[in-house]
């Protein structure tokens, strides 16, 4: 139960590097158990409310709820995994910078309730508009990049690649998707203007996937909170889930 309410938390909690690995320290000091903060880490760049309505426009409601099903559930047994294989011993002593105890609402006399809560509120819109501010040119340069594709690359190419006809295409897709430097919002219009290229469906979700949930500026921060054997281990497991979901859609298909 611990794994689906952290992957399901992970996927309500806008994926910022830095944010999402300050409050994965705190879950950890806190007591949560390893599984579960890595069901956390794993489920928090594959999903969220902004990729949610991108993949219904783009890719139907139908293709969203399976993703965020078997995502929700990979995640879930990726923490799970990665628990077992008795890799918490790899985490680095790392403390949460910025921690500050809030006043109990009972502390709070009826002369500074109204000024708490007006700061929290704050506190929320500030969060919504750096979130807006951050993801939105993300989501512009995936736009470009996808028309740049759309109108240089050519059809038969994607086809070869990263085509049905191909079935090392899941893989490969997870792969190249893995290095790119771009966020879940950003990789989704891309994925959709190669799959109508002729990339598989398949391969187009674990290239959102592979390009989502690993970048060059996520491991330089997971670095910090992780030994090398926990960082790799965590690298594959985003490249197992993604090729593991790709073949899942491709037998839907």
């Amino acid at each position: 139960m611990s794994h689906f309410l952290a992957s399901t938390f992970g996927s309500l909690t806008p994926f910022r590097a830095p944010s999402t690995i300050t409050l994965l320290v705190r879950m950890l000091k806190d007591g949560v158990p390893f599984g579960s903060s890595m069901s956390f880490l794993l489920a928090s760049p594959l999903i969220n409310y902004v990729a949610i309505i991108l993949l219904s426009i783009l890719f139907g409601w139908e293709v969203t709820v399976v993703y965020v099903i078997a995502t929700l559930i990979a995640t879930m047994i990726g923490g799970i995994i990665l628990e077992k294989m008795g890799l918490e011993e790899h985490l680095k002593e790392v403390t949460a910078v910025g921690e500050r105890k809030l006043p109990h609402r009972e502390e709070l006399t009826t002369a500074n309730k109204f000024e708490f809560f007006k700061s929290k509120t704050k506190s929320v819109l500030r969060f919504a508009l750096l979130f807006f501010k951050d993801f939105f040119p993300f989501l512009m340069a995936g736009m470009i990049i996808g028309s740049l594709l759309y109108g240089f690359v050519p059809e038969n190419f994607i086809t070869w690649i990263v085509g049905l006809d191909n079935p090392l295409a899941v893989p490969l897709a997870a792969l190249i998707g893995a290095p790119i430097y771009l966020s879940l919002e950003a990789m989704i219009p891309i994925a959709f203007t190669l799959f109508q290229m002729g990339m598989g469906l398949g391969a187009a979700i674990a290239l959102i996937i592979g390009g989502s949930g690993i970048s060059i500026s996520n491991f330089i921060i997971l670095a910090k909170l992780f030994e090398r054997k926990l960082l790799v281990a965590y690298g594959i497991s985003i490249i197992i889930t993604a090729t593991i979901i790709g073949y899942l859609f491709n037998s839907l298909v």
